[in-house]
């Protein structure tokens, strides 16, 4: 069987994603060709991500922010290291032996990877950039970050 590539509308839907969002009620909310692709960009575009990245990936990938960063590492042609669950030894060896250069997260997992003694040992010195979400990192969080660990800290707000 022959493939025939079928060209989608830019507003079709090409995903739902859920969300309780601030009422706490569980929706689906359908994103677009354009939603989707519009945010990759974007998001590629402002933190310099490239095919030479190396984008750990331990965001649940059912949830936007995981799948919105699966898909900025397919359009940048970057390499996505994935780690089925956070777990902070693990992936903090991953961070090292991977080369990763750019790690989108939340705060609970800084503060888990801070609290291992051998964070200081690492070689983590190919990671660029850490960007911060889901909650406010608290400020003694980002300057025990930024103190032991190489790279752009930046901590992001925003409906992906």
């Amino acid at each position: 069987m022959d493939f025939v590539p079928y060209r989608q509308s830019p507003d079709a839907v090409m995903r739902m994603a859920f969300t309780s969002g601030t009422t706490g009620n569980p929706k689906g909310v359908m994103h677009s060709h354009n939603t989707t692709l519009a945010a990759a960009h974007i998001l590629n575009g402002d933190f310099g991500l490239g095919a030479a990245d190396r984008m750990m990936i331990w965001l649940p990938l059912g949830l936007n922010w995981g799948y919105l960063t699966l898909v900025q590492s397919v359009i940048a042609g970057a390499t996505a290291v994935l780690l089925e669950r956070f777990s902070a030894a693990p992936a903090l060896a991953l961070l090292a032996s991977e080369s990763c250069t750019y790690v989108p997260t939340a705060p609970a997992s800084l503060t888990a990877l801070l609290a291992l003694p051998q964070i200081r040992q690492e070689d983590l010195s190919a990671l660029r950039l850490v960007v911060s979400g889901g909650a406010s990192a608290p400020v003694e969080t980002i300057r025990a970050w930024r103190a032991v660990v190489p790279g752009h800290f930046l901590e992001l707000y925003g409906m992906l």
